[in-house]
């Protein structure tokens, strides 16, 4: 993690889905939404990879996992799985694969990258497994406010390390502040800048959220912006993929 960027808020409540918490807790709070994408390789020498990021949503009381096919195009849905905890000794796969199909006005269209796994807490046994989905509010959501200061959570590629053979995993998620820059050509996605303090690659930054502080009739609060697509090794943009095309998800 990089310097606690809602330090300024410390002595502030923020409000996070429902919940009015510390400012200094906000950082840590949304980095459990995002989530370190494992998937199954079903080899003894190299059981699986790293395949980046993905974003952790619950609205009402449907839980969602976010990521990009690209991500996971050569894997099979019950080979994608997340960690139920930080030590990552238990791997969960979604109980469904959801992603919207094409039409004539949508064909080439960015958004058709998304993929949505669901995850039916009951299912697994594992308490309180959708507190680590964050908790939508529709009216929460960005809503193309130029001026929104973003914050994103992921982790890159060249922050990870495999080791097979003791085994071992040493992994580093990253956040960092964005800024907006403008649309796309695609239909739903905006162009935001990071303010990288530290060096790390946007690979593997694929699928990982995006948030914003905003304020409203009762103080300050964290709302979802979106997901990330992709972003440059070469320059600080990410496209990002906006909260109301992830909203659709949930209403098919």
């Amino acid at each position: 993690m990089t310097e606690n960027l809602f330090t300024r808020f410390s002595d502030r409540s923020v409000r996070v889905g429902q919940v009015w918490i510390p400012g200094k807790q906000v950082e840590q709070t949304l980095a459990r939404y995002a989530k370190l994408l494992f998937c199954l390789n079903h080899s003894v020498d190299h059981p699986y990879s790293l395949m980046g990021s993905a974003t952790a949503i619950r609205w009402k009381d449907r839980c969602l996992l976010f990521c990009c096919q690209h991500q996971i195009l050569q894997y099979a849905p019950d080979d994608v799985v997340i960690p139920t905890d930080k030590s990552g000794e238990i791997l969960i796969s979604g109980s469904a694969l959801i992603w919207r199909e094409p039409d004539s006005t949508s064909l080439g269209e960015e958004f058709l990258d998304i993929r949505a796994m669901r995850f039916i807490p009951t299912n697994y046994g594992v308490a309180n497994l959708e507190a680590g989905f964050f908790d939508l509010s529709a009216s929460d959501c960005w809503k193309r406010e130029t001026d929104a200061t973003f914050f994103l959570f992921g982790y890159p590629t060249s922050l990870r390390r495999v080791d097979y053979d003791k085994p071992s995993i040493d992994v580093q998620q990253v956040v960092t502040s964005a800024k907006y820059v403008g649309p796309s050509n695609a239909e739903g996605v905006h162009r935001i800048e990071m303010h990288r303090t530290k060096g790390f690659s946007s690979d593997g930054l694929s699928g990982g959220p995006v948030f914003h502080l905003a304020e409203d009739a009762n103080g300050f609060f964290v709302g979802f912006s979106g997901v990330m697509l992709r972003g440059s090794d070469t320059s600080d943009i990410i496209h990002l993929i906006e909260a109301g095309q992830i909203l659709k998800f949930f209403n098919g």
